[in-house]
């Protein structure tokens, strides 16, 4: 019987494939090896999973916990108030620094009217005593002394009623402290803010019925898109009221870096209600997983269990959590290897 060519050639590639599997089988037995004995060696010979009580405790030997940096501490009891949220605005302060003009010019024009005032009326008294002294001056020029005292009079009682129109007017749109500011001549708390250094910002907070209660003394001030906070601090109660939200509205003065007349921002305070026990969690000991939050706590010299926490807020690096957390000894470094180990032995157990 005749072979044909193509018979040969597909005998040919057969041989040549066996040929390369033993090859490959023969020059990977030390990793097969190295792989076989990884599982029996490492991370699980120094950690193991056990069940206490329906918990699932992660069993790390002290010596293993040293190597893989597994630190411990406890959480410690912090009084906390509430936070609140409310919105912002950078306003203008041209108005206010316009009422100021008008009350500096009033209060100018007062002056002088009061000093000529000092002075018709002095003359007036003079003539008047010559003329009521046996007629030593007419009629006629004490007729003229009374109407120059008069109409001096007259017009320093106008520039006072002008200047104190511009205060009422200050009170009135902006509040007793900055109408305060604006009429006291180079007030240090107005010139940072008319010089363009710092800006105004009224700031509405959710109204709980306690007006007469304390402000945040600072709020933290952010865009409403992304970007850092800035601090801004308590001026005085606003008397206006946004014509946007509903609230309780407060000035406080910030930083002008960065700040448009008219920008509207995010303000974030301290409630003002009680203060809270609570418990400071570093931010080291926080994992997230599964879309909450976890730490593992100490349940013996090797032994730690993962507990889901509920954080109140972040302030620096630490979170405010629960306050059944205070006291605890928590995994403060090297929380995720215990996370690890714990999934490890989960796809174990499911495989």
């Amino acid at each position: 019987m005749k072979i044909s060519r193509t018979t040969m050639v597909i005998a040919a590639q057969a041989v040549a494939i066996v040929l390369l599997a033993w090859a490959l089988v023969y020059y990977a037995r030390d990793e097969w090896k190295i792989g076989q004995d990884d599982e029996t060696e490492g991370v699980p010979a120094a950690s193991r999973i056990s069940q206490a009580q329906g918990v699932t405790v992660v069993n790390v030997a002290p010596a293993a916990q040293a190597a893989g940096g597994i630190t411990t501490a406890l959480l410690a009891p912090v009084d906390v108030r509430a936070t609140v949220r409310g919105y912002a605005l950078v306003v203008s302060l041209a108005p206010l620094i316009d009422l100021s003009s008008r009350f500096a010019v009033a209060q100018s024009q007062a002056a002088a009217a009061r000093a000529s005032l000092a002075d018709t009326g002095a003359e007036f008294r003079r003539v008047k005593g010559l003329y009521e002294d046996r007629r030593n001056v007419s009629a006629r020029e004490l007729a003229a002394a009374e109407a120059a005292w008069r109409r001096d009079q007259a017009l320093a009682e106008g520039a006072q009623r002008a200047a104190e129109a511009a205060l009422a007017a200050m009170r009135e749109q902006w509040g007793p402290v900055l109408a305060g500011w604006a009429s006291a001549p180079g007030s240090p708390e107005l010139g940072p803010l008319a010089s363009g250094k710092e800006v105004l910002v009224q700031v509405t907070l959710p109204d709980d019925g306690a007006q007469e209660s304390p402000a945040p003394a600072v709020v933290d001030l952010s865009p409403l898109g992304e970007g850092a906070s800035f601090e801004a601090h308590f001026v005085s109660p606003s008397p206006r009221a946004d014509p946007a939200l509903q609230g309780r509205t407060l000035w406080y003065r910030a930083s002008a870096r960065h700040l448009r007349i008219g920008e509207r921002l995010a303000a974030l305070g301290q409630g003002r209600g009680p203060v809270q026990p609570m418990a400071a969690v570093p931010d080291s000991a926080v994992l997230w997983y599964g879309g909450k939050a976890w730490i593992y706590v100490v349940r013996g010299q090797d032994a730690f269990s993962r507990r889901e926490v509920r954080l109140g807020g972040e302030s620096g690096d630490q979170w405010v959590g629960d306050a059944s957390l205070a006291g605890a000894r928590a995994v403060v470094h090297g929380a995720a290897l215990l996370l690890s180990e714990e999934l490890k032995s989960q796809l174990k157990a499911d495989d």
